[in-house]
């Protein structure tokens, strides 16, 4: 933003909770000052967060991080230890990869890009390391820097529909072949050559070692590092800590007794009972593979900046928003029962780990309810509040709570909380220039297996819009099915942008086309 006010809000100038947890880490750091993460919820306009600040308790000496010891046995963290367990029972699958393609047109050069990967891998550990079982759980192995798996593959002899067709297919084979995490590296590149200047690059990564944020990271020193290598210079990034030292770190913290009191709260905060299949299935569930696919589209930017507006309004963020309305979507179709909703979440709070490549990821359970006669304010206030709460208390081991919940019987043993999983990423990197010099542009690329029933991943893109991913398993759903849900969450959001203070029984009839003609006027 050009101009910022200082009556201007935190959440209307762009704000989501990652950047407040971000804001609420510096600001520890910087001036010393503990700023409770709902203080930037409770008063967004910079002002008044300004005296805030300055009101704020002084922050206790903080407890150095301690780096892992790489002589000794290297532990897992908890979320690499659940993904390796679910890629044990679906030996087959690849929902865990996580795979970026891109069009490249323009001189590239080849040799100078594997030169590039070499420098990164040598960078981040993560990306030479394997598991294993140990004496006191899984273990992390990392393995010397050697030359990475680098497949190129000329198509120029095939007609140039028979390449981009063959390109496809390579790319889909690429995102779809599940890792070993036991003996192989969780990085794969696939360099598909169209033409003199024209190819297509995939990149897949297990998602045991790589998040969202970190494909970002790893966007921009591709970038750095290929602009160096091509100039003749030695590449420059800042040194950062390590997958191995947050796992240590989260590992030592996770057995505070404070947990325990956490867990306390987070149990007491769940209802007795939630919906966990909203949607009545098209085939048999007992069945049931892994097998995907996915369902993409987009809200468009009017509608999204007048959510972010009404929901900045009420002390909330874009995500609260999108989480409201996918709860609201999904309650109207299970006669309004509280839906659980498994919630994704960068584990990135100390500044320290803001860098580092890797599985840095919270899983969170959520439950997200509403009633005809309600508003989309009413429901967007009740999930805000239990947000707060929710990072108030602080973070809580996955599988202790799932345990806790089955103990008191609100979890059948071996079931999981939640078949519904939403994932919320804000504006991330953009791979337009990611090789300077070459021009590139997104190639679709497929991954033929989904984990979770209904997945839902929303990323805002930089013109405004926000985009949606819909995954799900292709055994269990029809595609008429995920389609019409996918237009009934379009008519919710593009209905809490026009009038967010109407009852959610009146949505049956609302038309979002004609909507989007009034929003903003």
């Amino acid at each position: 933003h050009a101009r910022v006010g200082r009556h201007d809000g935190f959440f209307q100038l762009g704000g989501h909770s990652l950047l407040a947890a971000k804001l609420v880490a510096q600001i520890r750091k910087e001036w010393g000052r503990n700023l409770p993460l709902k203080g930037v919820f409770e008063t967004p306009e910079l002002a008044r967060l300004a005296e805030r600040i300055d009101a704020a308790q002084p922050v206790p000496a903080p407890k150095n991080i301690i780096l892992a010891d790489r002589a000794a046995p290297l532990p897992a963290s908890g979320m690499q230890t659940m993904l390796w367990q679910w890629q044990k029972e679906h030996p087959e699958s690849g929902a865990y990869n996580i795979c970026g393609a891109a069009r490249l047109k323009g001189p590239l050069d080849v040799g100078m890009l594997r030169a590039c990967f070499a420098y990164l891998v040598e960078r981040h550990e993560a990306l030479r390391t394997l598991v294993r079982e140990g004496p006191d759980g899984l273990e992390q192995v990392i393995c010397e820097a050697e030359p990475l798996a680098f497949a190129v593959i000329d198509l120029m002899e095939l007609e140039p529909w028979a390449a981009l067709a063959r390109a496809a297919e390579l790319a889909h084979e690429q995102a779809s072949r599940p890792f070993d995490l036991g003996r192989e590296m969780p990085i794969r590149i696939h360099l598909t050559r169209l033409g003199d200047e024209d190819w297509v690059f995939t990149l897949t990564l297990n998602h045991a070692f790589a998040d969202g944020l970190s494909m970002g990271i790893l966007g921009e020193e591709i970038q750095s590092v290929y602009q160096a290598l091509i100039l003749g210079v030695e590449p420059h990034l800042p040194a950062t800590l390590q997958l191995a030292d947050y796992a240590a770190w989260r590992r030592q913290r996770d057995r505070d007794p404070e947990i325990q009191r956490r867990l306390r709260l987070a149990c007491a905060a769940l209802p007795s009972a939630w919906c966990t299949h909203p949607l009545r299935p098209d085939r048999p569930r007992e069945r049931a593979g892994t097998t995907g696919a996915r369902l993409r589209f987009q809200i468009p930017k009017e509608a999204i900046a007048a959510v972010r507006r009404h929901a900045a309004e009420n002390g909330a963020t874009l995500a609260m928003a999108t989480l409201t309305a996918l709860g609201i979507t999904l309650g109207k179709r299970a006669d309004w029962a509280a839906i659980g909703i498994g919630l994704v979440s960068a584990d990135r709070e100390l500044p320290e780990f803001q860098r580092v490549f890797g599985c840095l990821l919270e899983t969170e359970f959520a439950i997200v309810q509403g009633a005809p006669q309600q508003s989309f304010l009413d429901v967007l206030t009740a999930v805000r509040e239990e947000r707060l709460a929710s990072q108030a208390r602080g973070t809580v081991p996955f599988r202790r709570m799932t345990a806790a919940l089955e103990a008191d019987g609100r979890l059948e043993p071996g079931a999981p909380p939640y078949q519904i999983s939403f994932s919320y990423l804000g504006r991330g990197f953009d791979g337009r220039n990611i090789i300077p010099g070459v021009e590139a542009s997104a190639f679709a690329v497929e991954n033929a297996f989904e984990v979770f029933e209904l997945a839902f991943d929303f990323n805002e893109r930089p013109e405004g819009s926000l985009h949606v991913s819909m995954g799900y398993r292709r055994e269990i759903f029809a595609a008429s099915t995920i389609e019409g849900v996918a237009a009934d969450f379009r008519r919710t959001l593009i209905a809490a942008a026009t009038d967010p203070s109407q009852p959610l029984g009146r949505l049956a009839g609302f038309d979002p086309s004609e909507a989007l003609n009034n929003v903003g006027a």
